[in-house]
């Protein structure tokens, strides 16, 4: 069996993504500037700087949350995956104590008291693979919002509970494919 992979989300925030995007201008159009009217910089330096502007631009915007279960050693790896390359630590899940694994959802409501002109009020619902413990506490296992991301959590939950031995409770049953009618 192969390993489950959910990307969601990208692991930057919008508002850095935008400094990287003005920072890629700059770093391209300041040797520009120096290379053609003031003769302060030679081709290679202005070279290197717009090519440290795209590097981190690049590493800003295409970055993204990752997590990869394998059901043959039961290990997941919560990280970042940038564009092929996958980083983070391996870790077995601690299940003493627990009891079952659950796909859940909850409403998230964000208030802005900074930038918050156009949308000061915003609701989300995110959707989450958790696993809970005898005492009724529970450990996140992976969340996201989007469609994609919510099929692969369902996948990941019924396989989790085969490999780890423990029931599969999905309490959003059939919810994908009445996304898709709608």
């Amino acid at each position: 069996m192969n390993n489950i992979e959910i990307t969601s989300n990208y692991y930057f925030r919008p508002w850095m993504m935008a400094a990287s995007m003005l920072f890629l201008l700059f770093s391209i159009a300041f040797p520009l500037n120096g290379a053609f009217l003031t003769f302060v910089f030679t081709p290679l330096t202005g070279f290197i700087l717009a090519l440290c502007g795209f590097f981190q631009f690049a590493v800003i915007c295409f970055s993204k949350e990752l997590f990869e279960y394998n059901p043959q050693t039961k290990q997941y790896r919560k990280g970042i995956k940038l564009f092929d390359i996958r980083q983070g630590e391996w870790k077995a899940f601690d299940l003493s104590n627990a009891s079952r694994i659950a796909f859940q959802k909850y409403e998230e409501t964000i208030n802005y008291n900074f930038g918050g002109i156009f949308h000061p009020h915003a609701e989300a619902d995110i959707y989450e693979l958790r696993l809970i413990r005898k005492d009724d506490t529970f450990e996140s296992i992976t969340n996201g919002s989007d469609l994609k991301s919510i099929a692969k959590m369902v996948t990941l939950g019924n396989v989790m509970s085969q490999t780890l031995g423990l029931p599969f409770y999905d309490y959003i049953r059939d919810m994908v494919s009445k996304r898709r009618v709608e």
